[in-house]
């Protein structure tokens, strides 16, 4: 009797998947690839001092993409830092290109630094807010 089944483990933590490839042993193959999402916030850009543009690229340059993105592959499926398009696609941006992006800066301290800077300069320094984030395994 033969027992194939088709899962996909949309959205499925790394950690969930492995269970079952270690309760299923050899009997369960796992197929991955890259999937197109975001690394990013989202400020609500009617409420002060959010509705600063400077104060909103500050944000975006101070989410560490690269550096990020080898900790979330251990828990969720990102996987590879790409731009708007799936990465590894014809029309995906390489990863010099996209290093020449606000936000996708290799040097983490040379983005941040200019995220102090745009934040002093738009009277927001020493900014803090809550960030709330759905809670998944």
């Amino acid at each position: 009797m033969s027992r194939d089944t088709a899962i996909e483990f949309r959205g499925f933590p790394p950690p969930a998947r492995d269970a079952l490839v270690n309760e299923l042993g050899a009997a369960v193959k796992v197929q991955t690839s890259d999937w197109n999402c975001h690394d990013l916030i989202t400020p609500n850009a009617s409420r002060k001092p959010f509705d600063d543009v400077r104060v909103r690229r500050a944000l975006l340059l101070a989410i560490d993409q690269w550096g990020s993105s080898g900790a979330l592959t251990k828990i969720s499926f990102l996987q590879t830092v790409g731009g708007i398009v799936f990465p590894d696609s014809p029309l995906a941006a390489t990863k010099a290109e996209l290093e020449q992006l606000s936000g996708f800066w290799p040097d983490i301290e040379k983005s941040r630094a200019e995220a102090r800077r745009l934040l002093k300069e738009a009277g927001a320094e020493g900014l803090t807010f809550e960030l709330l984030v759905r809670n998944v395994d």
